[in-house]
This record gives structure tokens, C-alpha cells and sequence, in this order.
């Protein structure tokens, strides 16, 4: 595990944010692929909000190594 993090507040993006900045590295996200239900996007929508920096109540957000065939898992 390299990262264990609670979005909590700041929601998604501070975290990834903090991580980078604390790393020396970039982070790109492909925001299609973040999963965001429906309703949270409706109501972020009616009300400004980029739900990335909504806060994540319950959630963790972790870096693991990449899966690599027999040095990891298998």
C-alpha cells in the first residue's frame, strides 16, 4: 500500500491533490471514469459545485502498486 487517505473534506480532487504535491509527481484524472451517481451530479449542478471537491463522507481512497502477474497477486 503506498497511500491510505480520507476525502472526507475537500472531497477527491484536494486529496489527489495533496498526494501529488506531497509526492513530486503529476496525477491525471480521466473523469469519465470516476464514477459520480446521478443525483449527486444533479444537485452539484443546480448549485455550482465540482462534486471532485465535494466532501466523501465514508470513503477511502487508496494507492496500491500496480498488479503485476506473479510478483504481487495472482
Amino acid at each position: 500500500m503506498h497511500v491510505l487517505r480520507d476525502p472526507t473534506r475537500g472531497g477527491l480532487a484536494t486529496t489527489l491533490n495533496e498526494i501529488a504535491m506531497q509526492s513530486g509527481v503529476s496525477i491525471w484524472l480521466e473523469e469519465a471514469n470516476i464514477p459520480v451517481r446521478p443525483q449527486v451530479a444533479a444537485i452539484c449542478e443546480v448549485l455550482g459545485f465540482d462534486p471532485l471537491y465535494v466532501a466523501n463522507e465514508a470513503n477511502l481512497l487508496r494507492s496500491c502498486p500496480l498488479k503485476r502477474p506473479g510478483r504481487y497477486w495472482k
